[in-house]
């Protein structure tokens, strides 16, 4: 893998002509003066869609709008021969606030290229003298030096990615790939031949997963999916969401505790006695009462009585 900075000791045409095969796009004009009192601009904190950058999505009080760049080069399009097709492994890995690509990725054999379009010091950008640099830098390159299989944290929602070796793809389609979720349910992971690459569906339980790899050293993988621990989402719950929490058949008569195994069915199920200690805490008559009308009630009296007190015994002559 390889992870390019340019400065201005780059010349553009000599990388477009001879590292042309590296670059996942050509390299065009300057963009901003170099003057780091004038005009700049932004990362965007919202395209976070790679892998390397989404980590930001979970860490507040590091947004990337605070790195500005006074200076870089401009991303365009690379010119194609007659016949020759459009590289699919492009993409973009950071974005400016204009829409404007920052850095871009490109697939190459086994590896990945990575370049920004402006410097990795102060010449260019104020990125080095702001804390999420360093998170910036550690997540593109732990992201580039490690395999997608290697990535072992996942949370529920997102998917397992596995880069399958070429010797291996092979047995991968006759025996398929086996994912097995925490409680012990199999299935097939989706395999792209053309990229080399086995996906899943979205996971949907917390727990430990297990892969299993065939091939000439058929292995084992192992990697941990976890529950989002951010804030809840406090907006309204859309009426449909709440109808498809409620039974349909008519048979079962929805308890306290549908709409309960409806919200959480997706991550973890109850076991029988879980669900009757749940129905009797939702219905049990001995649980917590309001109380606070007879502390409202009981202190108004007070007020009541202090002031009939107050007139009958006060002294007003003074």
């Amino acid at each position: 893998s390889l992870l390019i900075f340019c400065g201005d000791r780059v010349d553009p045409a000599i990388y477009n002509r001879d590292l042309n095969e590296l670059l996942p796009m050509a390299l065009g004009e300057l963009i901003g003066n170099g003057d780091p009192d004038g005009p700049r601009e932004s990362i965007s904190d919202k395209a976070l869609d790679h892998p390397a950058i989404a980590k930001f999505r979970g860490i507040k009080g590091l947004n990337l709008s605070q790195l500005q760049s006074f200076r870089r080069f401009k991303f365009m399009p690379k010119k194609l021969a007659a016949g020759e097709k459009e590289d699919d492994t492009v993409r973009t890995v950071l974005s400016y606030e204009n829409g404007d690509p920052a850095a871009v990725e490109k697939k190459l054999g086994e590896g990945r290229i990575i370049v920004f379009g402006t410097s990795a010091d102060k010449s260019w950008n104020n990125w080095p003298g702001k804390t999420q640099y360093m998170p910036l830098i550690n997540f593109v390159a732990l992201d580039l030096i490690n395999p997608s299989y290697l990535q072992r944290n996942k949370f529920v929602g997102d998917r397992f990615v596995i880069q399958i070796k070429r010797a291996d793809l092979g047995a991968a389609r006759r025996e398929g790939i086996r994912l097995t979720d925490p409680s012990g349910e199999a299935a097939n992971l989706e395999i792209n031949i053309e990229q080399s690459v086995a996906e899943s569906a979205p996971l949907k339980k917390a727990g430990i997963y297990t892969a299993i790899i065939p091939g000439e050293s058929k292995r084992l993988l192992h990697f941990a999916v976890n529950r989002h621990i951010e804030e809840s989402d406090l907006s309204p719950i859309e009426e449909r969401d709440i109808l498809s929490m409620i039974p349909r058949d008519a048979n079962d008569t929805p308890g306290p505790t549908a709409l309960f195994k409806g919200v959480v069915q997706a991550d973890f199920s109850l076991v029988r006695d879980d669900l009757k200690a749940a129905d009797e805490a939702f219905s049990s008559k001995g649980g917590s009462k309001e109380f606070w009308r007879w502390l409202a009630t009981a202190v108004l009296i007070l007020v009541l009585v202090e002031s009939i007190l107050a007139k009958r015994f006060g002294n007003f002559n003074r």
